[in-house]
């Protein structure tokens, strides 16, 4: 600012200086080709205003401000309405509005000017742009002022500095600021922001406005979104429009013009019904004279009659079945449902003999794990299925009862000893490689490989778990196995086969030769086996028990395999999986009472991707599940 005006007082140059002191930039054209926001700012021209000139300046502007933190705009969250305004001389207010169709650097302000030696008064709307750096490009200034006459005398160099018709209403009576209006709240890109200041108030100390950031909406309220409809002739409503007397209302391909008066909810009930298990779409449009608005557009279904879904079949716990397991996993066939936008939903409900039934809330699968541990005895359950409308259908009712295995081992305990496969002519073609381990030992395997088109027998004293890696799983004839044992109970002794779900079922050819004292039986496939008497099991120290996964081999990448194993108590898991030269390809970690790291079984997938998602190569894996010291290995064959 010039030193020197006339007879102009120094008051306002000081106090322009000692703004830049304060780190603030001029506001006005440094080039004197344009005005920036002229009077209205002590950074600009305001400098000079009073009589004498610079003896009554201007304050600073709500940018100033707010850049030197002499105030916090109130951000404008949607819309506030009749929102009071004070004048910003004797009261730290201004507005800010902004929304993401803007830039983060370029928003609006908005202030109550009512200043002495002003020529005109009331509110001053700032468009500012934070990514230029100043106000010398009067097409784009840093910070601009909105001139409510449109007319743009302080980008153009007309010698007007400001006048009465910049400020809100002004001497040209402007009320209303939006996309739309002249001037516009439109983005220097010339994007439309729906950003609006409608409804101002005459000057005074304390105005009004409507101050809004978003755009002018209609406001659909039925049919809900995505809702299913028992009529065919519904009921259309949405919110009313300031200054719209015609709407339309497209339902599918059709419209209709609604003409009406009425202010607030508008009702609309077409007369023509609506088609059978129809999906439809709707909206509505409104023309004004700032342009015409649509609706979001929302979806429904009719479905007058209503079929009720599929029964949901029981599948696990089978009926009457003894399982070991206190979380075990519910399943059920799902329900289907013969109306195409019915969303099928569950409810489980279990309960001991006559006691109450526990709900297992509401359900979006086919399957249900509790939450916490059952306790040991006989149970009844059932599920039912429900459809959007809410139609219900049963499934039977089916009891199962929760047997814990003990840990002392009974009557009967393993026994090192000479543990026997023998494979017969015919049970597998080709070559079966399959490994030996002992117990909880990583590098104590002995490999067998044998061709089974004569009768083989593989004899070991260190076999505890057996796992086919390549060729069948399931063998075309019986494999005899002999398993050792130790103690003096000759009855009720078998040999048990962990299925996938952890439950220990009974192979019931087994039979006991008491002078060998080894247990035998005939199976059709490979999995993990130990001896007992009625529930028992072999004793173990090692938490993780009984690890499984299916399939296996799979194909990595297309195909997921699931890993099973059995905690014997709430454990925090640590699982690794390794490639053949020990490279660690994934891993996972579940905490303690968590799906994973829960008392009895758990089940985790792997889908043959690494860390990274990439698909590993073909070949063998090396699975090492670890939890308080224990550790237990699987191999896993990836194709």
């Amino acid at each position: 600012v010039s030193e020197h005006e006339g007879n102009a007082s120094s008051f306002g140059i000081f106090c322009h200086e000692f703004g830049h002191q304060l780190g603030l930039p001029d506001l006005y054209n440094t080039d004197n080709d344009s005005a920036g926001i002229g009077n209205w700012s002590l950074m600009a021209t305001g400098a000079w205003n009073g009589s004498p000139q610079g003896s009554s300046p201007a304050h600073f502007d709500a940018w100033c401000k707010v850049e030197l933190d002499w105030i916090t705009p109130q951000t404008v969250p949607t819309s506030l309405i009749q929102q009071s305004i004070p004048q910003a001389e004797t009261n730290p207010v201004a507005y800010k509005l902004w929304n993401n169709t803007m830039d983060t650097k370029e928003y609006f302000l908005v202030e109550n000017r009512q200043s002495a030696y002003l020529l005109g008064k009331g509110l001053l709307i700032y468009h500012v742009d934070e990514n230029q750096q100043n106000n010398n490009n009067q097409s784009h200034y840093m910070v601009a002022l909105e001139q409510a006459d449109g007319r743009l005398e302080l980008e153009h160099k007309t010698n007007n500095r400001g006048d009465a018709g910049d400020p809100y209403p002004g001497n040209t009576s402007n009320k209303y600021f939006d996309d739309l209006s002249n001037p516009n709240s439109r983005t220097y890109s010339g994007k439309h922001t729906y950003i609006a200041v409608k409804n101002i108030s005459n000057s005074d100390s304390t105005m009004t406005a409507d101050l809004s950031v978003f755009p002018l909406n209609i406001n659909l309220t039925s049919p809900n979104n995505d809702s299913m409809l028992s009529t065919n002739t519904p009921t259309f409503a949405w919110t009313s429009v300031e200054g719209v007397g015609t709407y339309t209302l497209t339902v599918g391909t059709r419209t209709f013009s609604v003409a009406t008066t009425t202010t607030g909810t508008i009702l609309y009930r077409p007369a023509l019904p609506l088609e059978e298990n129809a999906y439809y779409p709707w909206s509505v449009t409104a023309g004004t004279k700032k342009g015409t608005y649509t609706s979001e557009t929302w979806y429904f279904w009719i479905n007058v009659v209503n079929s009720p879904p599929s029964v949901p079949i029981l599948s696990f716990p089978i009926n009457g079945q003894t399982i070991s397991q206190q979380t075990p996993t519910f399943r059920w066939q799902a329900s289907t449902d013969p109306d195409p936008k019915d969303e099928v939903r569950y409810a489980l409900m279990y309960w001991t003999g006559s006691g109450t039934k526990t709900s297992g809330g509401t359900i979006t699968s086919n399957s249900w794990t509790p939450p916490q541990n059952l306790s040991e005895g006989s149970y009844s359950w059932n599920v039912v299925a429900v459809d959007t409308i809410g139609i219900t259908t049963w499934s039977g009712t089916e009891t199962f009862t929760i047997q814990m295995i003990t840990e002392n081992g009974g009557t009967i305990t393993g026994k090192d000893g000479t543990t026997t496969v023998i494979f017969p002519e015919g049970a597998v073609h080709g070559i079966v490689m399959f490994d030996i381990f002992m117990p909880d030992e990583i590098d104590a395997n002995v490999q067998q490989v044998i061709d089974a088109a004569a009768n083989v027998s593989i004899a070991t004293n260190t076999i505890r778990q057996m796992q086919v890696t390549s060729g069948q799983i399931v063998f075309a004839k019986p494999v005899t196995i002999y398993i050792p044992y130790s103690g003096t109970t000759t009855t009720l002794q078998a040999i048990y086969a962990l299925s996938p779900y952890g439950i220990w079922e009974r192979i019931e050819n087994s039979s006991i030769n008491t002078t060998t004292q080894t247990i035998s039986a005939q199976v059709y496939f490979f999995s993990v086996f130990g001896i007992g008497a009625a529930a028992d099991y072999c004793p173990s120290t090692n938490i993780i028990s009984s690890v499984a996964n299916w399939p296996n081999p799979f194909i990595g990448g297309k195909e997921s395999t699931t890993i099973y194993y059995i905690l014997k108590d709430n454990a925090a898991i640590s699982i690794n999986i390794y490639n053949p030269i020990g490279e660690l390809v994934w891993n996972t970690q579940y905490p303690a009472n968590s799906n994973g790291g829960r008392q009895g079984v758990n089940e985790i997938t792997w889908d043959g991707k690494n860390g990274e998602g990439e698909r590993v190569s073909q070949g063998i894996y090396f699975c090492v599940i670890e939890a308080n010291g224990s550790r237990k290995i699987r191999k896993i064959g990836v194709k």
